[in-house]
């Protein structure tokens, strides 16, 4: 085994690449410690990249790449920019920019926002969901605030994984509790036993775990028919391959070695309906997340229904699928955007409905979290 270096000369882009996982991990207030305490069980043989993503001092230089490199098992880079990302790797991001990644190659993007409103953790997590799909996870340890809670949506829809170091073990619990809020972690761990939950989980899923032929079909009636029984929603009619794919993934993140392990799992376990249930919703949602749609309603659709209604009369919107509200709560904000001008107005309703009964719980509290406002 060799020692753990530090690099600050970035690899070429003609630089061969493996195909290896890309593993975000975020981290800021206690960060140092949940990043020693991470890599304590990293090694080479895991063949996975990790990008480190901190909030650092842009007036101060780093000594994270030296701090971590003597307890690291992997070479541990400093990241200038135009490095393909390579297995069994630490990135580390300098302390003045932030990091995205496109075609594998990580590039690094100047701050647009003042200080106190960055968000590096959101930006790496979104830009890793977009660029590696199912091959990317993501990885919330200790931290104040809530950053990496909304990019963490984009890995699990894009079919990544998603982990939280356990609350109870982080030096800061802010970052990893607002994650756990979003209802979308895979796994929660303590972090030093998180590397080999990713090694074990890749692993498995080199093994392209699929589903004998000729029980798939009554297989999946029956996880289909468990899930109606324990959440009372029917998925007979949802795509075949979606269903199936929702399934295998949850069948490596509980580590069910065949199709009547994880049946055995389903049937007695109200959690595990419940998180395949969600795995197979994947509840995605942001403010005006559709702008074009968005912008139509406001210049088209509101001013006309509004004109309409006069002091006395109601507005009644339905909004379907909402998820957690957002998209509820912007067409509510268009609609008191184009009446407050207006010197007696109708009143508003909006009924806002989801599938997900946890979802609605927390749209109807009306708090989400400030970077996505």
């Amino acid at each position: 085994m060799t020692d753990a270096t530090i690099n600050k000369k970035p690899l070429t882009r003609a630089h061969a690449s493996a195909t290896c996982p890309i593993v975000g991990v975020g981290a800021s207030a206690g960060g140092l410690e949940a990043y020693e305490q991470f890599l304590t069980s990293v090694v080479d043989e895991h063949g996975i990249a990790y990008i480190f993503i901190q909030h650092l001092d842009p007036t101060h230089e780093s000594l994270l790449g030296q701090l971590l490199s003597r307890r690291a098992k992997i070479s541990v880079l400093i990241i200038e920019g135009g490095e393909r990302v390579q297995p069994s790797t630490v990135y580390l991001t300098p302390p003045n920019a932030q990091v995205s990644i496109k075609n594998s190659i990580l590039e690094l993007v100047q701050f647009e926002e003042p200080r106190g409103r960055r968000r590096p953790i959101d930006f790496f997590f979104s830009a890793l969901a977009n660029d590696q799909g199912k091959n990317a996870a993501c990885v919330i340890l200790s931290g104040t605030g809530s950053d990496g809670s909304n990019g963490l949506r984009a890995i699990k829809a894009s079919g990544g994984l998603t982990l939280a170091q356990d609350p109870t073990f982080a030096k800061y619990s802010g970052m990893p509790r607002s994650a756990l809020d979003t209802g979308m972690i895979d796994l929660v761990l303590p972090a030093e036993k998180m590397a080999p939950m990713l090694a074990q989980y890749y692993g498995r899923e080199k093994i392209q775990m699929g589903f004998e032929r000729s029980s798939e079909q009554d297989f999946l009636e029956q996880v289909v028919r468990t899930v109606r029984y324990r959440c009372g929603h029917d998925f007979s009619q949802y795509k075949r391959a979606t269903l199936l794919r929702r399934i295998s993934r949850r069948m490596l993140v509980t580590n069910s070695k065949t199709e009547h392990d994880y049946l055995q799992l389903l049937v007695g376990s109200a959690d595990e309906a419940e998180n395949l249930f969600r795995d197979f919703l994947i509840n995605v949602t942001e403010f005006f997340r559709d702008s074009d749609a968005f912008a139509a309603l406001r210049e088209k659709v509101i001013p006309k229904i509004c004109d309409e209604k006069g002091a006395g009369e109601t507005i009644r919107v339905l909004a379907p699928g909402v998820s957690s509200g957002e998209e509820a709560y912007s067409v509510a904000m268009l609609l008191c955007e184009h009446l407050k001008p207006r010197k007696t107005k109708p009143q508003i309703h909006i009924f806002a409905t989801d599938i997900d009964k946890s979802m609605i719980e927390r749209a109807r509290h009306g708090i989400v979290r400030h970077q996505i406002t």
